[in-house]
């Protein structure tokens, strides 16, 4: 019986550990001023064209969010693209926002405790920046955040599917010039640079 479980454990881990390499970027680019929605358009198409690709556009801000009886200051991430790109998560209730329900959103556990009093709000709806979006999912996080699907106002991407035969400084520094994206002001390159490792 502890044969069969050490090996379906390790099956998992390494099941996991799959998905996580798929997810997290293999570089960075970060911009001091935010994209055009011209230069994010212009970029995804040429992902598109060069077949393997994959875009997630992201930025960081701090906002004032509330809901009918309370407010908090948080951290807001929005994202176009994957959620766990822009922020590797664990979800404890429900699951991350998609570019496909721009009214959805997730936030922190401490985000949670702070405006509701309980991490169980999927469902409940809070407002940010004028806008209403429900909540889909929660994730562990102590201090108050955000994360929702936006479509502009970006500083950062992350690029998946490179080549393994090249240098991937060179084809992301390639790829942001051809793809209208222009020079970035900062390229991290290697695994996990989404949100949750800013330098």
């Amino acid at each position: 019986f502890r044969t069969a479980l050490l090996l379906f454990l390790v099956v998992v881990a390494f099941q996991q550990a799959a998905r996580a390499s798929f997810l997290l970027p293999e570089v960075s680019l970060r911009y001091d001023a935010p994209l055009t929605g011209e230069q994010v358009a212009a970029a995804r198409e040429y992902g598109r064209l060069c077949g393997k690709t994959a875009l997630t556009f992201w930025t960081e801000r701090t906002v004032v969010v509330w809901q009918t009886f309370a407010s908090v200051i948080a951290v807001q991430i929005t994202f176009d693209g994957e959620a766990d790109v822009a922020f590797p998560a664990e979800y404890t209730f429900g699951r991350a926002p998609s570019g496909l329900e721009p009214e959805t959103c997730a936030v922190s556990t401490g985000f949670a405790w702070m405006l509701w009093g309980s991490e169980e709000i999927v469902g409940l709806e809070l407002t940010a920046e004028g806008s209403v979006c429900r909540v889909v999912g929660v994730f562990e996080w102590d201090a108050p955040l955000l994360l929702r699907p936006d479509a502009e106002g970006f500083t950062a991407v992350e690029l998946q599917g490179l080549s393994e035969q090249e240098d991937s400084y060179r084809q992301a520094d390639t790829f942001a010039g051809a793809s209208g994206l222009g020079t970035p002001d900062e390229i991290l390159w290697g695994t996990g640079f989404g949100a949750w490792l800013r330098c």
